[in-house]
């Protein structure tokens, strides 16, 4: 299980304008599920079952350090990406939780993957 939490959304560089920031704090619902979900399979203990669970959290701030549009940088996965807007944060971040299972092997053949990306 994958689940994405940004912890507080501002757009990065592409800064959310217009008052469309309140609320930018509850995009962690996907996290929050994994987390949930696990305390449910750590207190039942099913026989048989493995489960992987990691939260994907970020904070997308406006900065000194934060990236910007054009910019390229390097995923965990060592493949270069142009960002075209700092807004999308979630997608990097499950992006290189998807790597690191690979990298392990632990990426088995079904992913559940909770998030509201692109909405």
């Amino acid at each position: 299980l994958v689940g994405k939490g940004v912890t507080y959304d501002t757009g990065g560089a592409d800064i959310k304008a217009g008052g469309v920031m309140a609320g930018m704090s509850r995009d962690k619902c996907g996290a929050a599920a994994v987390a949930g979900f696990m305390k449910v399979v750590a207190e039942m203990k099913p026989q048989n079952l493995k489960v992987i669970g990691a939260m994907s959290m970020v904070r997308n701030s406006v900065g000194e350090n934060c990236y910007v549009a054009d910019e390229v940088i390097r995923a965990r996965s060592g493949v270069r990406v142009r960002v075209n807007n700092t807004d999308a944060e979630g997608r990097m971040i499950m992006a290189d939780v998807l790597c690191y299972w690979w990298a392990r092997e632990l990426l088995m053949t079904l992913v559940v993957q909770t998030s509201r990306l692109g909405v």
